[in-house]
């Protein structure tokens, strides 16, 4: 599975900005973070090129970017509406996806397990963003996670204590709605299931209590072949 991150705005477009603070640099902080956490699993991660902005790239000059070569498309963005110093409430997160798209499972769990950490869940909206569309338009699927309000204190207390959880929260989501699982658990799961050709007779041992079912694909022992035999009735009486 291949995975494209795009870090929004960026170049002379610094986003929203409140409390010191702007969306494209908060973007470009996030994506990375986004990108390490998928590493847990078996995905390939481009991120956008940060110094340039994919909306002026794509949209507003033109640029024919091949979004077909990816499998899913997020674009990372923090919200604003208006300051709010703190009022021990958060505004919360949300996520954009194109009136087009068929599924939002993937979406769904992100946002989930990103207020499970603190931000309200402000739940999966249809909209028709443009660099989202554009990929829509190539057939991939895509959606605009707007990460918490830069302008609202409460959130950004949030997103500066568990900025990595919150990354990780991102990219659990992507693997839960994907069906992905992590690494380890890839070879894990690989082991617990006998090959094709084995399939047959495995399963007669199991019935017959030569094993006990597990690991199929793990090495044994010697006395644990010696077990196996005897168990089989290979010695006799």
């Amino acid at each position: 599975m291949r995975i494209l991150l795009i870090a929004g705005h960026g170049g002379t477009d610094s986003g929203a900005v409140a409390f010191g603070r702007k969306e494209a640099d908060l973007a470009r902080e996030f994506v990375p973070m986004i990108r390490d956490a998928l590493g847990d699993y078996p995905v390939e991660v481009e991120v956008y090129n940060p110094a340039r902005s994919a909306y002026h790239d794509i949209i507003a000059n033109g640029y024919d970017y091949n979004f077909k070569k990816y499998d899913y498309v997020l674009e990372v963005h923090f919200n604003a509406y208006r300051q709010d110093p703190g009022n021990g409430q958060t505004t919360g997160t949300e996520i954009h996806v194109t009136p087009e798209e068929k599924t939002i499972a993937v979406e769904q769990a992100i946002v989930r397990r990103m207020a499970a950490l603190g931000l309200k869940n402000r739940g999966v909206k249809r909209s028709k963003l443009a660099v989202i569309m554009r990929a829509k338009a190539q057939g991939v699927s895509s959606a605009l996670l707007e990460v918490c309000f830069l302008d609202d204190a409460d959130d950004m207390k949030v997103y500066v204590s568990q900025k990595k959880a919150l990354a990780h929260a991102v990219a659990d989501g992507i693997a839960e709605g994907y069906k992905l699982q992590k690494r380890g658990e890839e070879v894990m799961e690989e082991k617990n299931i006998p090959s094709g050709w084995a399939k047959e007779a495995w399963e007669r041992a199991i019935a017959a209590g030569v094993t006990d079912g597990l690991r199929p694909q793990d090495s044994c022992t010697r006395e644990e072949v010696i077990t196996m035999l005897y168990r089989a009735g290979v010695f006799g009486g």
